[in-house]
């Protein structure tokens, strides 16, 4: 039976750390809070389905242009999506880290070659746009809603009024206190929670902000760099599959 007793969360720097106690989510309470993300709005695509939706943009935007043209793009995002998941799936099958670590400079080169494409995407493909959204604001809702149900003491907010709790959980006047991006962090802690073994939880009273799951937030803008092409009249400009 897994402990219910609070874990240890600390965010900051070590002369401004905040400290948060989170109670682990037990079964039932995992439901809830992911009815709770749902209903504020939080919503996740995660890097493969972020390359499905690149990939029907691609399709839509380049709508009458060459078909091998069209194709190459295509089977350029496919190759990323190809490496992504099997990293992920190196990750989840607890593959040597040696193992991940090439999968995950595989991918890295795999998305570094969508840099184009994915520029694109960001500013003429609506759908993406908007999962890109989605993406960046998860885990920040994730967080919220994870504290209102999980939290059970802070230590080090400056001027952060007593922790105040209704039958809804941490009252909202005490979750304003936390720092905006401190939610993001619980958020990925609790998430981490939900998965680790008892054996693990043991070796550590602060485990990493990071999930073991299928997919954490990977936001793809911001992965590649340089300049950003534009599109002009024809959707087809600032494209090659080179």
């Amino acid at each position: 039976m897994l402990s219910r007793e609070p874990q240890r969360l600390d965010v900051g720097p070590e002369d401004a750390r905040r400290t948060y106690w989170l109670t682990p989510p037990a079964l039932h309470a995992r439901t809830q809070w992911r009815k709770a993300i749902l209903a504020n709005g939080g919503k996740r695509h995660g890097r493969v389905g972020m390359l499905d939706i690149m990939a029907e943009g691609v399709k839509a935007l380049m709508d009458g242009e060459p078909a091998e043209i069209v194709d190459a793009l295509v089977a350029k995002i496919g190759r990323a999506r190809e490496a992504t998941a099997a990293w992920f799936k190196a990750l989840n099958d607890g593959q040597p880290s040696e193992e991940t670590g090439a999968l995950f400079r595989a991918s890295e080169e795999a998305m570094h070659e969508l840099q184009t494409i994915e520029e694109e995407a960001v500013s003429h493909w609506p759908p993406y746009a908007a999962a890109l959204a989605d993406e960046a604001t998860y885990w920040q809702t994730a967080g919220i809603e994870g504290a209102r149900l999980f939290l059970t003491a802070w230590e080090g907010l400056k001027g952060a009024p007593k922790l105040k709790r209704n039958r809804l959980g941490v009252h909202d006047e005490s979750l304003a206190a936390i720092p905006e991006g401190d939610h993001a962090q619980i958020g990925l802690f609790l998430d981490r929670l939900t998965r680790v073994t008892e054996p693990e939880r043991k070796n550590s009273n602060s485990l990493p902000a990071t999930s073991s799951g299928s997919e954490t937030s990977l936001k793809l803008n911001g992965v590649m760099s340089g300049p950003s092409p534009s599109l002009g009249s024809s959707p087809s400009e600032g494209l090659s599959a080179n």
